[in-house]
């Protein structure tokens, strides 16, 4: 199925492999919209046990889209940031088995959808994570420094990835707890799906209850925005 920048190919695993492919793979309110689409459809698929996310080209996702920011009004973007956290959310609580195979640059945004994922692995030869907005002069919001915290617990890792802004290839993103295993490039796509059956098993898990699960252990965790979040 094709979205706009977006597409789900369903595999006979019974696996959806989302790809973002609008070139860097940025974010905008419109492109979060089609990420809820691509979701929708895959809610409407209830054999399909697991998703695996990438991205086509050199980046997984470089985060929010520079030029359409410097167009928006302080109340579209507070929009977007709402917009984007529900999907955050979604994904986090989603009730199947999720992976990011990380095929390039993830940053900001596109880091924070890696995060949310249950799984991430990472090419070993290519890319960095990066949440870059220290040097932007951009503050995290509350649910950022939320999910971050759930999904990273290492304080080490706070002040590498949020506090200082450093660019993390592969290998230091396990050794931080962020990515989970860095494999070969031609292996990515195969080692994700290895990563994802692993993770199942045999086991016969109740969509509907599978993402309570989730719920009660994350998302429920995660404060409501009121106001820029401080570190």
């Amino acid at each position: 199925m094709d979205f706009v920048g977006l597409s789900v190919r369903l595999t006979d695993e019974d696996v959806a492999v989302v790809t973002m492919c609008n070139g860097d793979n940025t974010f905008t309110l419109d492109y979060v919209r089609t990420w809820n689409q691509a979701l929708d459809f895959i809610d409407t698929h209830p054999k399909i046990v697991g998703i695996i996310t990438t991205g086509e080209g050199r980046s997984f996702s470089t985060g929010l889209d520079v030029d359409w920011l410097k167009a928006q009004t302080a109340q579209a973007l507070d929009e977007y940031h709402e917009a984007l956290h529900k999907l955050y959310k979604r994904i986090l609580a989603i009730g199947i088995t999720t992976v990011a195979a990380v095929n390039g640059h993830a940053i900001a945004e596109g880091a924070f959808i890696a995060l949310v994922h249950d799984f991430r692995l990472m090419r070993e030869d290519r890319g960095w994570v990066q949440w870059p907005e220290v040097h932007m002069k951009l503050p995290f919001t509350k649910t950022m420094v939320d999910i971050f915290k759930l999904k990273v617990p290492c304080v080490i890792s706070h002040r590498e990835a949020l506090v200082f802004g450093k660019r993390l290839d592969a290998k230091r993103g396990v050794a931080l707890g962020i990515i989970d295993r860095a494999v070969p490039a031609p292996s990515l796509m195969s080692e994700a799906l290895v990563t994802l059956q692993k993770a199942r098993g045999n086991m016969k898990l109740d969509r509907h209850f599978f993402g309570v699960m989730k719920e009660d252990l994350y998302t429920n965790y995660i404060r409501r925005e009121s106001s820029a979040a401080k570190l």
